[in-house]
């Protein structure tokens, strides 16, 4: 029998927010949920990513006040889509896209570590609106450092079994 990360916790991002979240692994891969709770239990950014079994993306899903995004590679490894709703409608996302790279989420430390953020590949931001763009000079997409297991390490953390 194999031994799957099957957790779920929550802690504190360096800058207050607490964070949510629950992991599952399976044949499939691993997929992360997450949520931001910025204050007092007024909801932040919140996310699912699906990461295959060799780590590659697999699916990203976003939400937050400035709209939702999804977004996923191709089978053929070349190509990604998804796409980005607010309430001015609908922004399709069609990019060139290489095995090797991850997502960054700027402002997202912990959707940017579960991600495998280290630099290279697309950057998404959501502040007041969702925006996905190749990286720039002057971003700052700061990832989590992940604990043996990948789960991103967070202040004052508690985790629990997602079963027993």
């Amino acid at each position: 029998m194999t031994d799957w990360l099957r957790r779920a916790g929550r802690g504190r991002l360096p800058h207050d927010d607490v964070v949510l979240w629950s992991v599952a692994e399976g044949k499939q891969g691993r997929r992360w949920r997450w949520m931001h709770d910025v204050y007092q239990g007024l909801m932040g950014p919140s996310g699912m990513l699906e990461l295959l079994p060799d780590g590659r993306l697999g699916r990203l899903e976003l939400a937050d006040i400035g709209g939702l995004l999804t977004f996923h590679p191709e089978h053929d490894g070349q190509s990604a889509h998804g796409n980005i709703v607010t309430t001015d409608g609908v922004k399709p996302i069609e990019t060139a896209w290489r095995p090797e790279w991850r997502v960054g989420i700027i402002g997202d430390p912990f959707g940017s570590a579960v991600a495998g953020w280290a630099g290279s590949g697309l950057v998404i931001t959501f502040q007041d609106w969702i925006v996905w763009r190749e990286p720039g000079p002057h971003d700052d997409v700061p990832a989590l450092v992940c604990d043996e297991r990948g789960i991103p390490i967070l202040d004052d953390a508690q985790e629990w079994p997602l079963e027993e």
